[in-house]
């Protein structure tokens, strides 16, 4: 019934506007009980909700995401010293704490009544990534869940730990930069712009390009700030309530294929899309070429891999081309992949292949990491540089008026004409 219910395209529109409104109401009851009835003290009060509201979401995606991890080195264990999933699931269930004893027991009741691994994860284990479920599905489908498993602990162990503070920070960075420009710029276009506009008319004053820019805006501005803060900061309270309550809850397609259209064609975060693809379908590939699966079963199974929407429909050209008969090498040639990946695959032989797809599937993940790491690094300095720039707007708006107020009056003083 949930299934038919999240199915349905008004599900996800009215699930994310229900939980706005229950985050809303949220924070305006906790803003106005901690502020005693204070008007004052209620903006403090919203922003103090909006941090732990975020620390919560942050902390709850972290509890999930550890326990997941902890899962799933369960059956990486059980499957590599070929132990039966449902004994060894019922053995760690002894060890446990009971938040994470119900998931294994309804991981284990699912699997006991024959329901694949990985949609057995997806229905009993909150916080595994949609990624690692489509490459557990893949690697299920071949034979080799195995290896799937061995990898993605491999991965895990060789990616850098990362401070769950900097998420916080990054947020709340963002926020109160915003908050500061939109504040500055409000408290200018009411009160100090008109003032301004006055004095320079009385002394018959050029107006400067900075003010006349920021004046032109001057009675948009709170409208404009109210315009773009509102909408965001709904869409923000809603995103953090359903990270708290409801963490499977997915984007409808229309949003998926846009948003991966956008990333894909921006120039730091389509690196980041094409190498983690990438390297998720040539490592498909390569299990499917070392069991013996035939190349076009591999790129079909490829298909269903949660990877950018660009991506998937040139691995599904690439599909379409080998079924009607042409090499590998020449079907990805026509599909658009890489020119790294046609080169190689043309100069393999029948045998070198597996190996120059696991060669790619390295390749790929770690130009991924490179691309991630410096993504994440470059979000604070590329905030400081854009809001950098909103500041020095503002205070160029504010400065040159009394510059040429200084420099006519020191005319004056001198004798020199106004």
């Amino acid at each position: 019934m949930w299934r038919k219910l999240a199915g349905s395209p008004w599900f996800w529109p009215i699930s994310a506007l229900c939980y706005v409104a229950v985050g809303y109401v949220g924070l305006s009851v906790f803003a106005y009980t901690g502020a005693f009835g204070l008007p004052a003290l209620v903006g403090m009060q919203s922003i103090l909700g909006l941090l732990l509201l975020t620390s919560a979401a942050i902390l709850m995606r972290g509890v999930r995401a550890n326990r997941a991890q902890t899962i799933l080195d369960y059956l990486e264990q059980a499957v590599r010293l070929n132990l039966p999933l449902p004994a060894m699931l019922q053995a760690a269930e002894q060890a446990e704490t009971p938040g994470l004893r119900r998931q294994l027991l309804r991981l284990r009741t699912r699997l006991e009544i024959g329901i694949p691994v990985a949609r057995a994860l997806d229905e009993s284990v909150a916080g595994v990534p949609p990624r690692t479920l489509s490459l557990i599905e893949a690697g299920e489908r071949i034979g080799r869940l195995g290896p799937a498993l061995s990898r993605l602990a491999m991965r895990r162990e060789q990616s850098p730990r990362r401070d769950p503070s900097s998420g916080i920070f990054l947020r709340w960075y963002a926020l109160i930069l915003w908050v500061g420009v939109i504040g500055a710029s409000s408290v200018l276009a009411i009160f100090v712009l008109p003032k301004y506009n006055q004095i320079l008319h009385d002394f018959k004053l050029p107006i400067p390009a900075a003010f006349r820019w920021v004046n032109a805006l001057g009675d948009d501005i709170p409208w404009i700030a109210a315009a773009l803060s509102l909408p965001l900061l709904l869409i923000y309270v809603g995103r953090m309530t359903s990270a708290i309550l409801a963490p499977r809850l997915a984007r409808p397609a229309v949003l998926t294929w846009a948003g991966d259209r956008l990333l894909w064609h921006l120039p730091l975060t389509g690196r980041v899309a094409r190498a983690r693809g990438l390297a998720d379908v040539c490592n498909v590939l390569a299990d499917a070429a070392e069991a013996g699966s035939s190349p076009v079963s591999a790129l079909n199974d490829a298909t269903a891999l949660k990877i950018n929407g660009v991506l998937r429909r040139r691995v599904r050209r690439w599909a379409e081309r080998a079924d009607a008969g042409l090499p590998l090498a020449d079907a990805a040639r026509a599909a658009g992949m890489p020119k790294l990946v046609v080169g190689l695959l043309a100069t393999s032989a029948g045998g070198d292949v597996p190996r120059v797809l696991r060669f790619l599937d390295r390749y790929y993940e770690s130009r991924f990491s490179r691309a991630a790491e410096l993504l994440r690094g470059a979000a604070a300095p590329l905030l400081a540089i854009v809001f950098g720039s909103l500041v020095l707007i503002i205070g160029l708006a504010v400065m040159t008026p009394l510059i040429e107020l200084a420099d006519a009056l020191g005319s004056t003083w001198n004798g020199g004409p106004l």
